[in-house]
Parts: C-alpha cells; structure tokens; sequence
C-alpha cells in the first residue's frame, strides 16, 4: 500500500487541506458516527454545545482550509516551551504566523486522517488549541483526535483544559511506550 505523500511549508510544517461543512455539533457528531468513527462522551458533549455551534463550527460549506501540523516535539526541544496547548496556540501564531484554532477542524482531521496509508509517524495525538468549552458545569475541554485508523477507540476526545490559571492544561509531551509517540497541534493557515 503506498503511503501518503505530505506537503509541507516554509516552516517545514506538515500541511493537509481540508473542506468545510457547517454542520451543527450534533450533526458532526451523527456523521462520524455514521461512518463508523468513536466519539467519546466528553468530546460529544462539547460538540453538541451551544458554544461549539456559536462559536467554533464552519461558517460556510466547501471552503479549502489549509492545517499546519507542529509537533510537541519540535515546541519543546526547539523552543523550551511551557508544555500548555494555551501556550503552543500563543507561540504558533506568534511565530509562525497561523490562524487561531478552533474546535471545528478535529472532525474533519480526524477525517482527514482515517486510512492507513494517511498516517503521520511519531505522532500519537492532534489537538485543537482552541478556546475551552464548557459543556456544561466544570471543567473546560479541548478537542484532540487519535492519527490512528477509524476503528481504534476512541476516534474524537476530549481533554479538560483547566489548571491554576484557568487555562493550559493539555500537556504537549503526551508519550506512548516511547519517545517517539507525541502530541501535535493543528493551526489553520490564513493567507
């Protein structure tokens, strides 16, 4: 099976293209789940908020979005990085010049990402830095997606966001058996 060939940018950031679809959470959450994808409780409860559909949802149908891919890796051994997604969402935009995340582009990702031969190596985790949602009372949560086939569980998570200063939370350095399995962060790229 021939593996996926990746573009990458000026930045050497893997970029995948995406089209959007303005769906509801819930619609979102129907959808996945129709095409045989796991959508965990917490990520469905956030999906299915009123702030995912003011607030982090496609605004229009069929629109190209390019995703940057930055690995934890690359925050924390080039940068020295705090190990907060609050923290890789302000350098990533800072730096290198990306859009603000939202929680919107995890489905189409994880999408994105279904098959075997689309699969990015060392990478076990991709987070959307986004702003929390807060489903309902408590914690706020971030949407990641696993880059493993669709039916490995769970496809769409969700992870509470909430530490002493209110925000962060999500660690970059999210390791499997080794060293070689790390969190990477999906930024859109505005032209």
């Amino acid at each position: 099976m021939k593996k996926y060939a990746f573009e990458k940018n000026e930045n050497g950031h893997v970029v995948i293209s995406i089209r959007s679809r303005r769906l509801t959470g819930g619609q979102e959450v129907g959808r996945l789940k129709s095409m045989n994808f796991v959508v965990e409780e917490r990520a469905e409860d956030c999906l299915k908020s009123e702030l995912y559909n003011t607030k982090h949802r496609f605004v229009v149908t069929g629109q190209l979005l390019k995703i940057a891919i930055v690995t934890g890796r690359e925050l924390v051994e080039n940068y020295d990085l705090d190990d907060t997604a609050e923290a890789a969402r302000k350098f990533c935009m800072k730096k290198f010049g990306y859009g603000k995340p939202f929680a919107g582009m995890i489905p189409a990702i994880r999408e994105f990402f279904s098959g075997e031969q689309v699969k990015l190596p060392g990478i076990s985790n991709i987070v959307s830095a986004h702003d929390p949602i807060v489903p309902r009372e408590g914690n706020g949560f971030i949407l990641y997606c696993k880059n493993v086939p669709p039916n490995y569980f769970p496809g769409i998570s969700a992870e509470a966001v909430i530490n002493s200063d209110g925000m962060g939370g999500r660690r970059i350095e999210v390791r499997w058996n080794t060293y070689e399995w790390f969190t990477a962060y999906a930024f859109p790229i505005v032209s």
